[in-house]
């Protein structure tokens, strides 16, 4: 969610409130680690800039993520918090009310913590698997509401996330 400032007919811009739910994949492991559904949070700016004339958009955003959850492998359950910078552009269309945003994101990797045993038995941190900087995607849909400016999206990784 956001509130959205017009300084011109064509820019809207204003600050970035957001909930977020994620989820870990962990692939490619023996055994399998687990993760479940966790809340976090975004911050941030975004401004829409409308090409004149037709119903598209550019929506660059600057967001500073807190997510977490919590990872199960062999030792049991260990907390997961990541803090990240995500710098999306996203290309939209209105259709009526409605915003159809999708595009790339990129993700600058802040902190990433938890301490988890591998199968062999070592323990590792995932914070020091992580790459510094990936590359991601966003899509979503939208709607503004008076001043107010609601979007619900789906994001995920087209980099590998280990370093």
């Amino acid at each position: 969610m956001g509130l959205a400032q017009s300084s011109f007919a064509q820019i809207d811009f204003g600050p970035r409130f957001s909930f977020l739910v994620s989820n870990i994949s962990v692939q490619n492991s023996a055994p399998i680690l687990d993760s479940d559904f966790e809340a976090g949070y975004q911050l941030g700016l975004f401004a829409r800039l409308k090409i004149p004339g037709t119903q598209w958009h550019v929506q660059p955003e600057a967001l500073f993520i807190s997510a977490g959850g919590f990872i199960t492998d062999p030792s049991g359950r260990n907390d997961f918090d990541m803090q990240r910078l995500d710098f999306p552009i996203l290309i939209g269309r209105k259709l009526g009310p409605v915003r159809l945003n999708t595009g790339p994101v990129i993700r600058k990797n802040l902190r990433t913590k938890s301490k988890v045993i591998s199968y062999d038995g070592s323990i590792g941190f995932i914070g020091s698997a992580y790459k510094e900087v990936m590359v991601g995607y966003q899509a979503g849909v939208g709607i503004d509401v008076m001043d107010f400016v609601f979007d619900l999206k789906y994001e995920g990784s087209i980099s590998d996330v280990r370093g």
